[in-house]
Formats: structure tokens, sequence, C-alpha cells
């Protein structure tokens, strides 16, 4: 436990270094290089879940480009479209030849996409457990072998009855009131 709490506190460190010394306007080029190696080094764009790596480089690229223009909007539109479905990619690489690149919106249409797309998901397939999910989570300290009925996350539950093929997905509380 130590060492992930370690781990994770670590890993922002070289990018609040960075951001604090872009804002600040430090004039040191080597400084500056060595800094962005170690971002690029410890939350290299691949290796992470496209969550954290759009928190670690959304604000560097909002410190190195977009404090004087206006082009934010423009930039999340193709990162959404371009970007993020190329990281997606990543996480299953396999050979040069299997990458796609391009737009991909059939992402939208995915599981892992984000808590607002989940959430339609619920509401479009109007999933109703009645209130099971939230007896669970009542009495959570109940074991499955005490008691073989009990429910599953709701994330995965709407995984289940839908048919996705990921599993691990997170329900945000409007999803979890509307399910129960």
């Amino acid at each position: 436990m130590t060492g992930l709490l370690i781990g994770q506190f670590i890993k922002f460190l070289p990018i609040v270094y960075l951001i604090i010394f872009k804002i600040k306007n430090i004039k040191n080029r080597f400084f500056e290089i060595i800094l962005f190696g170690i971002v690029l080094l410890t939350n290299f764009p691949t290796s992470e879940a496209r969550f954290f790596i759009a928190a670690v480089y959304i604000q560097l690229l909002y410190v190195y480009f977009y404090r004087k223009r206006l082009v934010l909007n423009q930039s999340l539109i193709l990162d959404m479209l371009f970007l993020f479905p190329l990281l997606d990619e990543m996480r299953r690489f396999s050979r040069i030849e299997n990458l796609k690149f391009g737009f991909k919106f059939e992402m939208f249409l995915e599981g892992h996409f984000d808590s607002y797309q989940i959430f339609l998901r619920v509401v479009s397939n109007e999933i109703v457990t009645n209130g099971k999910q939230l007896l669970t989570v009542i009495l959570f300290f109940i074991q499955r072998k005490l008691w073989p009925g009990k429910s599953i996350g709701s994330g995965t539950y709407l995984q289940k009855e839908i048919g996705l093929s990921y599993d691990n997905i997170a329900m945000n509380y409007f999803g979890e009131g509307y399910i129960n």
C-alpha cells in the first residue's frame, strides 16, 4: 500500500515541477529538457491509462501552448477523436500492422469511454434492479460464501446485461441512483 501511494505521488512530482518551471517563466533550457525527459520516462503516453495521460499532458499542453491562444477546444476535440483512440490501440499493441490510425467514432459506443456514456447506457437500456445493488452496498460486510445471491457491482452488472466485452466499468452516482 505504501509503495503504491509513493509510486503514484512520485509520478506527479516531475509534472508539477515542470509546470511550476514554465509558469514562473524560468529561462533554463537545459533544466527544462531534463525535466521534460523525466516526465516522459515516468509518465510515457502509451504506458498509462488514458485518463491519467489526459490529466498529465493536457496540463502541459496548456502551459506550453494555450495560455496565449484560444485553441484548447479544437485541440481537445482532435484529441478525443484521434489521440485517445490511438492511446487505446497502444494498450493492445502487438504488431505495427494491426495499428489503426484515424478518427475512431465507434469509441463513443464502447463501454470504457466515460461515466456519462455509461450512465446513458443504463438509461437507454432501462436497467433497473429495484435496490438490489444498493442492498449489497449497505450489507457489504456479509461474505459471498454466506450470501450466494449477493449482487455484483453496477458496472459489471451493466456489462453482463448488454454484453460488453470490457467488464471493469465504474458507475457514477447518477447511474447508481437510476439502477437502484
